[in-house]
């Protein structure tokens, strides 16, 4: 398991700095840490931001592209190369049922030593090998929780009691959450081929869909094995839906009629940027909109589109 990933079996740390390309020696002392803002942002929504300054987050993504070489199933859309969240609405664009969960704050929740231990024992590299890979990809944010309310008051309402866990804003994460989480996955897994579904997960959200109704005790089986491993589950964003329904998933409309939509959200929000006037400070927003909307829709706001280019043009 894992034999094509160059980290399997490293028992070297010079050949481990050499490979990651580490120039800073506080990296190799556990300082990582140092160097990574941890606050809380409000827009669009209150999240825990965890953010590395460049040069671990360069560190990071190394780690990361070695992970991809892992085996790794075909259920898992986030953080692969050439998958997206489009190809993973996708997936179940047929469906005509749709259960979606979401576990709550999915990556505070993975512990240090959780990814320790999956370095350590998964990847069977060395202890010294493994702590230095779990220092760059983890964060310890008590010192944070005693001097920002503010963070320590999202920690308390999501209910998170990893204080030392999985970095958020690590592009290593969203691999190495699947990694550690592997045997969780795979269980669902298990239950969607048992009962005919269709099966996939995006960062911290979990789909299953099928051309038939999903029965609660499926369902309630999936809720059990998340709670199972420790994780929380946002009651809020578990949805079943139905035939009949509109379905969105990872950001993108499945109609009834099996069709893929741009959401209202994201229609009105690019309607509100083009109608502000302005453009000049937000058009590189309302760009990345117009990107988002093509992706889903071909030659949508094809008109916004000509004009934007226009005006470039002229400025």
């Amino acid at each position: 398991m894992h034999k094509h990933c160059l980290l399997h079996g490293l028992k070297s740390k010079k050949q481990l700095i050499s490979m990651l390309d580490i120039t800073d020696n506080k990296v190799m002392k556990g300082k990582a840490q140092d160097k990574i803002k941890i606050y809380i942002a409000t827009e669009p929504k209150k999240r825990l931001i965890e953010a590395p300054e460049y040069k671990i987050k360069k560190v990071q993504n190394k780690i990361k592209n070695y992970l991809l070489k892992c085996d790794l199933p075909s259920y898992v859309f986030s953080g692969i190369k050439g998958k997206s969240y489009f190809c993973n609405a996708a997936l179940h664009r047929d469906c005509k049922f749709l259960y979606k969960t979401d576990i709550s704050a999915f990556f505070p929740s993975i512990s240090r030593n959780t990814a320790y231990k999956f370095f350590k024992n998964d990847l069977e590299t060395s202890s010294d090998v493994a702590k230095i890979l779990t220092d760059i990809c983890t964060v310890d944010i008590r010192d944070t929780l005693e001097k920002d309310s503010s963070v320590a008051g999202f920690v308390k309402d999501k209910k998170i009691k990893m204080y030392n866990h999985l970095c958020t804003g690590s592009p290593a994460s969203p691999i190495l959450s699947y990694l550690v989480n592997k045997a969780m996955f795979d269980e669902m897994y298990a239950i969607a081929e048992n009962n005919n579904l269709k099966f996939s997960i995006y960062m911290d959200d979990v789909f299953f869909s099928s051309s038939k109704s999903i029965s609660n005790n499926v369902r309630e089986h999936i809720l059990r094995i998340l709670t199972k491993y420790g994780y929380n589950v946002s009651f809020k964003k578990v949805i079943y839906y139905t035939s009949q329904q509109n379905k969105k998933v990872t950001g993108v409309i499945i109609t009834p009629q099996n069709k893929l939509s741009i959401p209202n959200k994201l229609r009105r929000k690019i309607i509100a940027s083009f109608s502000k006037g302005n453009l000049k400070t937000g058009e590189q927003n309302l760009r990345g909109m117009l990107v988002a909307s093509n992706i889903i829709e071909k030659n949508s706001f094809s008109g916004i589109k000509r004009y934007l280019n226009e005006l470039s043009k002229i400025q």
